[in-house]
């Protein structure tokens, strides 16, 4: 379920409004980082009208398929190995590279 926020005409769920008003301690660091994003969002939106963005340059310009780019590559693979996470910390420190690309 959607409301409307009518001091900055833009969308907020219910499970955001729950997460603003919520123990802020208690929300994990992706979390903390997704609640700041919208927030930043909602508030650009409240200060750039949609008009504005409609005159830019690069608003009528062609999308760049990121789904067509990796079908049409060499690998079509995006990855990212990681041994440490700011959410996580350690995830597993003694993995090896080639072990974990093999599956």
């Amino acid at each position: 379920m959607v409301i409307s926020s009518k001091e900055t005409d833009c969308y907020i769920s219910l499970f955001d409004r729950f997460a603003m008003t919520s123990n802020i301690e208690r929300m994990n660091i992706l979390d903390k980082i997704i609640l700041d994003k919208r927030k930043e969002v909602a508030l650009k939106k409240e200060h750039i009208p949609i008009q504005i963005l409609e005159q830019l340059p690069f608003f009528e310009r062609q999308t760049i398929s990121l789904v067509s780019k990796l079908k049409n590559s060499k690998t079509g693979i995006i990855a990212e190995f990681k041994r440490r996470s700011p959410s996580k910390s350690i995830i597993n420190d003694t993995a090896i590279v080639e072990d974990v690309a093999i599956g």
